[in-house]
């Protein structure tokens, strides 16, 4: 019986003394679970303080984007407007201009023609004289010609009808 009860002392001893060890073991198990857990929870925590940090950024983005992007369509109108306004003073501009050049270039062509028509003018006056200088003398000659041709032919008819009357008489 001693046989018995050391060896039913022995299993309680080891008995106690394995659940020492299993409960030392856990115990330190528990502990490493419980700092995971308290890692976990605040690694979960981090998590959550990013996404709700990061959702807090995007919606700053997207609210700066809409924002941007009507900034960016009114100036695009604006750029649109101050572009026919520029299109419309530059055509007015131009129509000015041209107006005012064509109208100095219409009164530079007018002085230049008037000028040129005076030289010309006073040219033709010069001209006139010098072909009423060579003319009236051929006009002279050509009348003394005349006249010279009149008396031939007044001669020539003359001795023709003297002739005739002479040549009457010879018939007769």
């Amino acid at each position: 019986m001693t046989y018995v009860l050391c060896v039913a002392a022995g299993l309680i001893a080891g008995g106690i003394l394995g659940w020492l060890i299993i409960a030392g073991r856990v115990q330190g198990t528990v502990t490493e679970l419980r700092a995971q857990i308290r890692k976990s929870s605040e690694d979960l925590e981090n998590i959550r303080s990013r996404l709700a940090s990061e959702q807090e950024s995007r919606v700053k983005a997207e609210t700066q984007l809409v924002e941007t992007v009507q900034r960016l369509e009114e100036e695009r109108k604006l750029l649109e407007e101050a572009k026919a306004k520029l299109t419309d003073s530059f055509k007015a501009v131009a129509g000015d201009t041209l107006d005012n050049s064509t109208s100095a270039f219409l009164k530079l062509a007018r002085e230049t023609f008037d000028k040129i028509l005076a030289e010309a003018k006073g040219d033709l006056g010069k001209r006139q004289e010098a072909i009423q200088g060579l003319v009236n003398p051929l006009s002279e000659s050509l009348k003394q010609f005349e006249l010279h041709v009149r008396d031939i032919e007044k001669n020539r008819q003359e001795a023709y009808s003297g002739l005739s009357e002479h040549l009457k008489n010879l018939s007769s």
